[in-house]
């Protein structure tokens, strides 16, 4: 059925329709006939154009996006790469550090050099509590000792003078025996010094892993226990080094 644009009426055709092309009648020209098969075959070769140009419109976005996608993985893959190194870094100098660590606080408590120092410490101490303690007793004795052999001197009495001095010789020899300590006390601060270097070198070594530069920290020693609760206790700070804190002279020349 092919409508009939003249009537409005369809009509049967058993023929291909038609179409008159009028633009040659205005010059005198015959007029060219434009068949079905002709408007189909246009048809179909615009839309062939289309869809190539579509196409290749649509091929270009999909390579961009592709080349996007692609560059995105890649910073992707490489930050995750950098991350996974530095995290295997970090690991490896915690486990370096973890070590140094423990070296210093071994399991057995015979064996840890840090209590073994604290105890060496406590022994100087108390061997010097002692051998002071010691010799002001015997200091006293010969002061005792030599006011009695004055008086008896004095008095012309020389009956005890081989006793006195007997006793004065037994003074001098506890005297020498008391200062014996000094020797036992030199071996024990031996000790800790080792353990402080020994220590020294582990802190170093946990510096050189954590890339530390000497002298960017901010540290005050410890002069005063961390339980002293004297109100003046900043200002008892203990004996001085040699050349170190306030000189005698500046002391005079404070009270002149």
């Amino acid at each position: 059925m092919v409508k009939d644009y003249k009537t409005g009426s369809g009509v049967q055709s058993s023929t291909p329709h038609r179409y008159s092309a009028q633009a040659g009648h205005s010059r005198g020209g015959s007029g060219h006939e434009v068949t079905n098969a002709d408007v189909l075959t246009a048809l179909l070769t615009l839309s062939e154009g289309i869809k190539n140009i579509v196409s290749d419109a649509v091929g270009e976005h999909l390579a961009g996006v592709v080349q996007i996608t692609k560059t995105i993985v890649d910073v992707e893959s490489f930050s995750v790469r950098g991350l996974k190194k530095e995290l295997t870094e970090m690991m490896h100098h915690i486990e370096i550090t973890r070590n140094e660590i423990a070296s210093l606080r071994p399991a057995s408590a015979d064996d840890d050099q840090i209590i073994m120092a604290s105890n060496e410490l406590d022994a100087v101490v108390e061997a010097t509590e002692t051998a002071t303690t010691e010799i002001l007793e015997q200091s006293e004795k010969m002061q005792e000792l030599v006011g009695r052999m004055r008086q008896e001197c004095g008095a012309g009495d020389t009956v005890n003078m081989e006793a006195n001095l007997t006793e004065l010789e037994d003074i001098a020899t506890q005297l020498m025996i008391s200062c014996g300590f000094q020797d036992l006390t030199g071996q024990r601060i031996t000790k800790v010094i080792n353990t402080l270097k020994y220590i020294e070198l582990h802190i170093n070594a946990m510096m050189k892993i954590w890339e530390i530069e000497q002298g960017t920290g901010d540290s005050n020693l410890m002069i005063n226990a961390p339980d002293d609760q004297r109100p003046d206790k900043d200002l008892l700070n203990g004996p001085q080094m040699n050349g170190g804190g306030v000189s005698q002279d500046d002391i005079d020349a404070l009270f002149n």
